[in-house]
């Protein structure tokens, strides 16, 4: 965002921040959390941001879900986010792109490992074609012009040494068999290839975003 010069506002909604309503966006996208897309009992404030995400897709603007963010946007979409029975799905991983993933403008770009940390997971929204598979969950999709991609791009070592520290991370890293510093190592050493890919994913969104604009 900061290389493309695009402004951006930064809204917390799980610390209690309201959704502005004091103009148009360009573009939107949408993070990750340790909440379920479907715990809406449990978080009012998912179901506000639904509400807002239904609208702004309808009027055209661009949006981009990450891990929760992309378990959002499926649910929005008339998908189902939900706790699969299969287990937690974490590791540095490269999802393998579908033709139509390798075609797209945006996901073509996905072509280093990233973190993956996930046990949530969606059916393909009416409409959406599918962009990325890990054989075991899916993983992007697109729809129009909002593209839903489930692993972590963003997210470097420092990121994923936090979220193994968090309390209830042990028993989700054991499920799925995984050492906390094997998996923070192996982020680590592969974080130069990660950023230069992320920049040009994310780079690609923007760009995409600014076009439609």
């Amino acid at each position: 965002l900061e290389r493309a010069g695009v402004l951006r506002r930064e809204v917390l909604l799980h610390h209690g921040e309201s959704i502005p309503d004091d103009g148009e966006w360009l573009a939107i996208a949408v993070l990750g959390g340790t909440m379920g897309a479907y715990d809406d009992d449990l978080h009012p404030w998912l179901a506000d941001e639904k509400r807002f995400l239904d609208k702004q897709i309808r009027g055209g603007v661009p949006v981009l879900g990450i891990c929760l963010g992309s378990q959002v946007l499926a649910d929005v979409l008339g998908g189902r986010a939900f706790l699969s029975d299969r287990a937690p799905e974490i590791g540095h991983l490269l999802p393998e792109l579908t033709d139509a993933g390798r075609a797209d403008p945006v996901l073509c770009h996905f072509d280093a490992p990233v973190p993956v940390w996930h046990q949530d997971t969606w059916d393909l929204p009416p409409g959406a074609t599918l962009l990325a598979t890990s054989g075991e969950y899916p993983h992007a999709f697109r729809l129009g012009s909002t593209v839903a991609i489930q692993a972590h791009p963003e997210a470097g070592a420092e990121v994923v040494g936090d979220w193994a520290l968090h309390p209830g991370a042990h028993p989700i890293l054991a499920a799925a068999e995984i050492e906390a510093a094997a998996f923070v190592d192996a982020v680590r050493s592969g974080g130069d290839r990660q950023r230069e890919m992320a920049l040009r994913l994310f780079g690609a969104w923007i760009d995409e975003a600014i076009a439609s604009g």
